[in-house]
């Protein structure tokens, strides 16, 4: 009885590494210096909506990317290049169509980051 019990308890273990390794993963890659999130942007004084943004770095600066938009900018800091990706958003949500906005925003799913390693010839 007390095999099966520690058995069962070892499966069980194994069973919660497999499941939490991937979110263990994700937030690991969340802590590294080029994975960033813009956690709120303002779209207008009645509304808001979370969006993403990668921030990679380049020779002079930082490009910085909305996927769920498909909008970039960039800037010679990452202060400034998040800046200036969230007045390329608030730009966008001013001068697109409601249709355009809206169908977006429908297919904008929350963005999830990773790294994977290739072979090059």
């Amino acid at each position: 009885m007390t095999e099966t019990i520690e058995t069962s308890a070892k499966n069980s273990a194994n069973k919660l590494s497999r499941v939490t390794a991937p979110f263990t993963r994700i937030l690991q890659l969340l802590q590294t210096p080029s994975f960033l999130f813009l956690h709120h942007v303002q779209v207008s004084p009645m509304a808001s909506v979370t969006l993403s943004a990668v921030l990679n770095p380049e020779d002079s600066g930082y490009v910085a990317l909305c996927p769920e938009l498909d909008i970039a900018s960039q800037g010679e800091s990452l202060d400034e290049a998040l800046a200036n990706l969230k007045e390329a958003v608030e730009g966008f949500f001013e001068a697109a169509s409601s249709s355009e906005i809206e169908a977006r925003l429908k297919s904008a799913r929350p963005a999830f980051f990773t790294h994977f390693e290739v072979t090059r010839a």
